[in-house]
């Protein structure tokens, strides 16, 4: 069976990028993501082999274009013989890591201006006002993420992935992974080992700036982050604002709760 992994930006996509690449190489299948990117490589794909795509984040990263427009043939949600896992993360705890790695990580890399623009605004305003103002822009994405979820929660392809059971509980999270992707005993192994650091152990204190050779920066990627980063009036005007938009027959899901 084919697994499409989709997602929105700043949900540990990196890692769902380099773990899936892991199982695609294990089970020596083709490997397509928007990390690479090859997915225009899927054109010419033999459809009656199995291929992982991981992630395919659902819009262009700082632009308001859906992916769905440009990677329709991954997007067959009827596909029975594709296992769609579909990974959500708080949308506040996403607001809060935006503007962390906006604003302040790659301090060393080079900069074009749009870049350097951004970083520059977002460091003039305080966290509570960035969140405040890029929740409209971000309202729409969740919205169509909400719209994904609601229209195929039933369908026996579909699975519901989420940072805060992969932050807390990595292990419980990666045997959910174990009974889609029908690994060897020896290749669940190596990939819990490999990765159960990524979420195990404490995170980094948040003024803290790593080397780019761990691969780690000021935004900590704890759980709910933003319940000590946010002031508590913030807080109930964003958590107002995405529960708005939940549609009614996927408001009781526990990924989906704030």
């Amino acid at each position: 069976m084919s697994i499409v992994v989709i997602t929105l930006h700043k949900s540990a996509s990196m890692f769902l990028f380099s773990y899936f690449k892991d199982v695609a190489q294990f089970k020596n299948i083709k490997f397509y993501s928007d990390n690479v990117p090859n997915l225009t490589e899927f054109k010419t794909h033999d459809h009656s082999t199995p291929f992982i795509v991981s992630p395919i984040r659902l819009y262009v990263p700082g632009k308001n274009v859906r992916v769905d427009e440009i990677n329709k043939p991954f997007l067959c949600y009827e596909n029975l013989d594709r296992k769609f896992i579909i990974h959500v993360r708080n949308p506040l705890d996403i607001l809060v890591s935006e503007f962390y790695s906006y604003g302040f990580m790659h301090i060393d890399d080079e900069r074009n201006t749009m870049k350097t623009l951004r970083e520059t605004y977002i460091k003039d305003i305080t966290i509570d006002e960035y969140c405040l103002k890029s929740a409209i822009d971000f309202l729409e994405k969740y919205k169509y993420l909400y719209y994904i979820i609601s229209q195929n929660i039933d369908k026996p392809n579909f699975v519901m992935s989420s940072y805060s059971e992969m932050k807390n509980n990595y292990k419980i999270w990666n045997n959910k992974m174990f009974k889609i992707l029908d690994l060897k005993d020896s290749e669940r192994v190596t990939l819990h080992r490999k990765y159960r650091e990524e979420f195990e152990l404490e995170p980094l204190d948040n003024k803290m700036v790593i080397s780019k050779e761990v691969n780690r920066h000021i935004r900590n990627g704890s759980d709910n982050q933003y319940s000590t980063e946010l002031q508590p009036e913030t807080i109930a005007k964003l958590v107002e604002l995405f529960q708005s938009i939940i549609p009614e027959n996927i408001k009781h899901l526990p990924d989906l709760k704030f």
